[in-house]
């Protein structure tokens, strides 16, 4: 047996794939290492967070690195009767509880995380609006083009997770939805073929980034769609475009905590979208992004 033999190619790239999963594993051990070395706990101590209480899973993870601090974690749904007043940071994580937020902005200390605008939520939330708003601004460099070929992506202009998006390879798949491509809440985008995704998490407060992490994501293949296709691994990075971000960020008239998930193309980030809330990659690294703010 050969490594060009299919088994050998095989083994080539599960060795590989291994190597990176080893190295993302101690990227992210060293970088949550030294952020508790560096937390200040004394500017947080005693200080209680709400959080939306989404799934066991992404508490767990968002718990795991304040486990020895005296900073007290809260995860609870929201609605008219939750005591804001309570919690000197308030993290909304679901649209639904993003909207209960900003009817009650008046109770919510915003000090170190901002509550973002009605306005800025909906032009996030709807991700053709977004794209729109980003052009008419002479952004539109910094979103996937209008030149449509296949294969492309048919995306809901709201959802999450890529539960409204399909990948459009060919005239057979146009006509298998149809239907959802003539349907006004779904759109096209040009598909970024890439293995590396990209979600950078940001404070913004004051028109100036205040904090950010930056996740990367690796797969094995350059055409996927990111929520259906199994990773191969995540890891912390720094980001190259932040103040393309601050530029974007201040177009759309943003404060808060936002996610902006993105391929870099030519050198260029192409954003897919920006969450108005705390995005999942963020679980494990929100201590680090609270350490950065005053």
């Amino acid at each position: 047996m050969t490594l060009s033999s299919p088994v050998g190619i095989l083994k080539k790239i599960v060795a590989k794939e291994s190597y990176i999963k080893l190295n993302a594993l101690l990227v992210n051990k060293a970088f949550c290492t030294k952020e508790k070395l560096l937390f200040p706990y004394h500017k947080f101590s005693n200080s209680a967070i709400l959080l939306t209480d989404k799934d066991p899973w992404r508490n767990h993870k968002t718990q795991e690195n304040f486990s020895r601090t005296d900073i007290t974690l809260d995860f609870k749904r929201f609605d008219t009767s939750t005591n804001f007043k309570g919690y000197d940071v308030v993290v909304p994580i679901t649209i639904d509880d993003l909207m209960v937020c900003s009817s009650n902005r008046e109770s919510i200390k915003q000090d170190i995380i901002p509550i973002p605008s009605i306005e800025a939520i909906n032009i996030c939330h709807n991700k053709n609006l977004l794209n729109a708003t980003l052009q008419s601004a002479g952004l539109g460099h910094f979103t996937p083009g209008n030149n449509i070929q296949f294969p492309y992506i048919l995306k809901g202009k709201t959802g999450e997770y890529s539960k409204e998006a399909f990948i459009i390879n060919n005239a057979e798949d146009e006509t298998l939805y149809a239907e959802l491509l003539n349907d006004p809440n779904f759109f096209k985008q040009e598909l970024i073929a890439g293995t590396t995704e990209y979600a950078t998490h940001i404070v913004f407060k004051n028109g100036k980034i205040a904090a950010s992490v930056t996740v990367c994501y690796k797969y094995s293949q350059p055409v996927y769609l990111q929520g259906k296709t199994k990773q191969i691994c995540s890891y912390i990075v720094k980001s190259k475009h932040l103040d393309a971000f601050t530029q974007i960020l201040n177009t759309i008239g943003y404060e808060g905590l936002c996610c902006l998930d993105y391929k870099i193309h030519n050198g260029v980030p192409k954003i897919f979208e920006i969450n108005p809330r705390f995005g999942g990659s963020l679980s494990l690294y929100f201590f680090s992004l609270l350490r950065h703010l005053n």
